[in-house]
């Protein structure tokens, strides 16, 4: 990560004092910047749990806090997009991060920085379960006509969300049949990768993150691999359940859509599990088996593979 941020799992004051100096920013809510910008004095800086695309930390100055995430590695996506995005469904009082601010640090990585919003989310009960379920109905409620502004982009379905399937004969040849069954149409306002390790939380306030997959696609699809992987990892397989209920009560889904979406998504699980970029629990293959022994969809072959 670039030179300002702390080795994981520490605090410390910045050395190098107003360390959102060295960015240049491209876009900002003037108010906010530049009140953080004013400040001299050193911030206090914290690392925080990142992904695969970039590195995240966490900056707190007098009680206030943000959230600073740097695409360091591979993935270079619009962050301009983000930061619209983000202005966008703040207005249409969708729980997201309020962006602050989007640039460009030293190493010409992109930046974005946000209000913290919480922890992770942590607590599977029912009415968590519901509201997580009723803020992806309501994200998908939004047409693109009223977000037109943000440039929604469009990708090719299985390029986007499928890279590098054409290396497994066995897994592409299932999926080409199965997105075809599906009729997959992408012309949806979609968060592209809707989980609860995404959802963080604050006196029972839930807010939706990294939006880097945000695209016109198909709704079905989001909401089934959010039923895939709360059925995989999540505690108990009512809280699966009841997510799917509440969701389907307001966009109506038939039973044979909703299994051929779930053979998709667990095609896309079974891609990331042979390149070695999922978490795999004490009883995530069991889960993932069971999954494929109910689905009609599913070539049984894929138990041992």
């Amino acid at each position: 990560m670039v030179d300002y941020v702390v080795c994981r799992n520490e605090e410390r004051r910045n050395e190098m004092g107003n360390l959102l100096h060295l960015i240049d920013w491209k876009e900002k809510n003037n108010r906010e910047m530049d009140k953080l910008l004013s400040v001299k004095e050193a911030l206090t800086v914290q690392s925080m749990n990142s992904g695969y695309e970039a590195e995240v930390v966490k900056i707190i100055h007098q009680g206030d806090q943000f959230v600073l995430k740097v695409w360091n590695r591979d993935s270079k996506p619009n962050i301009q997009f983000q930061y619209h995005l983000l202005q966008m469904l703040t207005q249409r009082e969708v729980p997201v991060s309020r962006p602050l601010a989007w640039g460009v640090d030293s190493k010409e990585n992109k930046v974005l920085l946000t209000t913290y919003d919480g922890h992770p989310f942590q607590t599977f009960s029912r009415k968590n379960i519901t509201e997580m379920a009723r803020i992806l109905s309501k994200i998908h409620g939004i047409s693109p006509y009223q977000i037109k502004n943000a440039n929604l982009p469009k990708y090719q379905f299985i390029d986007y969300f499928f890279f590098g399937i054409e290396e497994h004969q066995d897994l592409s040849q299932l999926l080409i049949q199965l997105v075809k069954k599906a009729q997959i149409a992408q012309s949806d306002f979609i968060h592209g990768d809707y989980h609860f390790e995404n959802i963080v939380e604050e006196t029972e306030t839930f807010t939706v993150i990294d939006w880097t997959n945000a695209q016109l696609g198909d709704k079905r699809y989001d909401f089934a691999w959010s039923v895939f992987l709360l059925k995989i990892y999540g505690i108990s397989e009512k809280h699966a359940s009841l997510f799917r209920s509440v969701y389907i009560s307001e966009h109506s889904i038939s039973q044979d859509e909703e299994e051929v979406l779930e053979a998709i998504a667990c095609i896309r699980w079974f891609l990331f599990y042979r390149k070695n970029r999922i978490p795999i629990r004490n009883n995530t293959l069991d889960k993932v088996q069971k999954i494929i022994k109910n689905n009609p969809y599913l070539n049984k072959t894929l138990l041992y593979t």
